[in-house]
């Protein structure tokens, strides 16, 4: 027993240091090889953020612009304390990053993300979420956003903010966030807290109004994940001109999960009905 202990052991540490080299071998090599002008680079790249909440089409947003060949589009960066979301290969999620994240985030988009570029890369940006970096030192980078007006900013939003949280409550019960299979298990009717639900789409239209307010002078583009969905081409043409860059078509991987009629999808729906009876929200049961 003690054997097979040890044996297990040493083969977690020795998944552990193969991890490592994977992730920050060639990171830090790229650098390297930028710094010292064997990889051609500049200055010049738009600097871009996206801000929204989950399951209002982030993902399949960041895919998009990953596969237009000019762009890096980094995935949720603040979204776990003690690791940056790179949500990329070959990026390290600890070291000197997360430190210089924590201490000073503004530092570290400017070293990591928005400084010096290799060709091809013409706009550089990442994923913020409402609530991501709202404690510690972490929440000064919504005060370097809007205080870099340079940097251009789309606000992906859903229109009907009940489905978002249906969405969520979806992904919760299956783990899965996104998927490029083409069906996905039905897990059946959700049973929907009214009050939480209700608490959800106001805090999500406070949040709404509050990054439009913060980001009022800068180049602003609001992106509705309906508009995405149903025609990829006409939303990345829209991206594509706030980042100033040659619009291409792209594809995805990606699959839309969900769908269904909320009425279908909401096993207690007639309570969730009676609760938003009466209510700013009540005509999102209907669409």
């Amino acid at each position: 027993m003690l054997v097979t202990n040890i044996m297990d052991t040493r083969n977690e540490l020795l998944k552990r240091a193969v991890r490592s080299v994977r992730d920050y071998a060639p990171f830090y090599a790229k650098r390297a090889l930028m710094r010292s002008g064997v990889l051609a680079t500049h200055t010049n790249a738009t600097p871009f953020v996206v801000v929204t909440t989950g399951r209002s089409g982030s993902n399949l947003l960041k895919s998009l612009l990953n596969a237009h060949g000019q762009v890096r589009a980094y995935g949720e960066l603040f979204r776990t304390v003690g690791r940056v979301g790179w949500d990329l290969p070959f990026h390290p999620r600890i070291g000197p990053p997360l430190q210089l994240m924590d201490r000073n985030p503004g530092a570290f988009l400017e070293r990591y993300l928005y400084g010096t570029q290799p060709f091809p890369l013409q706009a550089v940006g990442f994923k913020l979420f409402y609530h991501h970096a709202q404690r510690g030192g972490r929440n000064k980078v919504w005060d370097y956003l809007a205080g870099r007006r340079d940097i251009r900013v789309i606000h992906l939003k859903r229109q009907n903010i009940l489905r978002t949280y249906v969405s969520t409550v979806q992904a919760h019960r299956s783990g899965v966030w996104h998927s490029t299979r083409a069906t996905i298990s039905d897990t059946g009717p959700l049973h929907i807290e009214p009050k939480r639900c209700l608490e959800f789409l106001v805090n999500t239209r406070k949040r709404q109004e509050e990054t439009d307010r913060l980001f009022s002078r800068h180049r602003l583009l609001t992106l509705h994940y309906e508009k995405l969905a149903a025609d990829k081409n006409a939303a990345m043409k829209q991206v594509c001109d706030l980042l100033g860059i040659p619009f291409r078509p792209t594809e995805t991987p990606l699959r839309k999960q969900g769908g269904k009629d909320l009425e279908e999808s909401i096993a207690n729906y007639e309570e969730l009905k009676s609760h938003l009876s009466e209510t700013e929200w009540e005509h999102l049961l209907r669409q």
